[in-house]
């Protein structure tokens, strides 16, 4: 399409009342996919902080929640909770000025990787999630797959903190 334009544009003469008119109207619509490209760069950007930020602070309303998924083998429970539950909250804070923003998502980044720990130790030792005393998912039975879901999904939230940089 905008091939068409510049050959019509092409086509007019030079200095020419509709050569500016075409020529504005083109910068326009250049103006207007920045625009909309920075709208979704800035959506992306916000829906991930505010994921971590509701993640990060989950981890200190229902901290039984997460300590009861993490694998047997993980010393200090409820500390490595509450340091990932802070370590979220800040990570998310940082991701909004510009400034920090690539420092934020490389240590995002870091921080989803090291979830494979226990995303991984699940496939061996199926969890089962509780929260305030109710069974919400047990991965023991028909459930078992949705932990490889779980593990795409975590791919798919690495490459979302790259491209938020």
């Amino acid at each position: 399409m905008g091939e068409v334009h510049y050959n019509l544009l092409n086509s007019l003469p030079q200095g020419s009342l509709p050569t500016l008119f075409a020529t504005e109207l083109l910068q326009q619509q250049k103006i207007q996919k920045i625009d909309n490209q920075s709208i979704m760069n800035k959506l992306f950007l916000y829906l991930m902080v505010l994921l971590l930020l509701g993640g990060g602070i989950y981890h200190f309303v229902s901290p039984a929640t997460y300590v009861n998924i993490m694998p047997s083998w993980f010393p200090v429970k409820e500390i490595l909770n509450f340091v990932s539950g802070a370590a979220e909250i800040v990570l998310a804070l940082l991701l909004i000025p510009e400034k920090t923003r690539t420092f934020a998502s490389n240590m995002i980044i870091l921080m989803f990787i090291s979830f494979f720990l226990v995303h991984i130790g699940h496939l061996f030792e199926p969890p089962v999630i509780i929260s305030n005393g109710k069974t919400l998912v047990d991965f023991r039975g028909n459930m078992y797959y949705g932990l490889y879901g779980r593990i795409l999904a975590q791919l798919g939230l690495i490459y979302w903190a790259y491209k938020i940089r």
